[in-house]
């Protein structure tokens, strides 16, 4: 987790939903969330370590209001979606949900 956004997140699932909202807006777009999310909660953003759901809200008050309802909706959609992708290449083994499960037929995966 870069120091850039650790106001932002402390926990492993916030941090890949900041990677993903990172892949979406940039570099630069994520440090402008930063800094109104470090503005706007200041220290409260410390005191939710260990809570993905709280910090991804925060994160979600910090885009609404720089990009408006619907634009920070809509980048949170497509950072979940990566985060999603992310979580399956890295840990979909261990979750059985590996190539050859997902090479299946639907009807097969899905009973």
């Amino acid at each position: 987790m870069s120091e850039d956004y650790a106001c932002i997140c402390s926990s492993p699932v916030a941090s890949m939903v900041v990677e993903g909202v990172k892949e979406i807006i940039g570099q630069v777009g994520l440090s402008a969330v930063t800094a109104y999310c470090a503005e706007a909660f200041g220290n409260e953003t410390k005191g939710v370590d260990g809570q993905p759901a709280e910090e991804i809200k925060r994160l979600g008050s910090g885009l609404e209001a720089l990009y408006g309802v619907r634009g920070g909706r809509g980048i949170l959609l497509r950072a979940g979606r990566e985060s999603f992708h992310t979580i399956i290449n890295l840990h979909g083994g261990e979750m059985g949900l590996d190539l050859r499960f997902r090479l299946l037929p639907l009807k097969t995966r899905i009973p």
